[in-house]
């Protein structure tokens, strides 16, 4: 049941992006299931993005990278919102905790994550981490205003 929801999420995912995909910009925005109930289900946002060069005579669209954007609940001790920047196989991770609990968990193991993004053959270029403001939902829904008369 949960796998039909997920797969059901990525379709209509796919259908609301449609017109980002028209302008080049690719788009996907999932929700993983939970397996345990309490906690929040993880949010996971991909967007590709181009750097378009300002001469409009260079052909080649310039360079490309992907910003993957994760919300992940830890249970009671609160959350985590992690944004990374990945070109090729060169990494910049973000993160960001909602309370000092976590910011020390995240400043304890970031070396670890470090390390084993090196041994899978990933560059790690920057890496940060902070206190913040984690929003509601990584889901961007464009904003349209209706009028209406009865």
């Amino acid at each position: 049941r949960e796998i039909s929801r997920f797969f059901a999420g990525h379709q209509s995912s796919k259908i609301s992006n449609a017109e980002q995909l028209l302008q080049g910009q690719d788009s996907f925005y999932y929700i993983f299931p939970s397996l345990s109930q309490p906690q929040n289900p993880v949010e996971l946002l991909i967007k590709r993005e181009q750097n378009k060069k300002e001469n409009k005579h260079v052909e080649s669209g310039g360079k490309t990278w992907w910003n993957v954007t994760m919300k992940l609940d830890i249970g009671d001790s609160g959350q985590v919102l992690a944004k990374s920047k990945i070109d090729k196989n060169t990494l910049s991770i973000d993160l960001y905790a909602s309370n000092d609990v976590v910011l020390k968990r995240i400043g304890d193991t970031l070396p670890y994550l470090q390390k084993r993004l090196t041994s899978l053959g990933l560059v790690v270029e920057n890496t940060s981490y902070q206190r913040g403001n984690i929003p509601d939902s990584l889901k961007v829904r464009p904003h349209q205003i209706f009028e209406t008369r009865v």
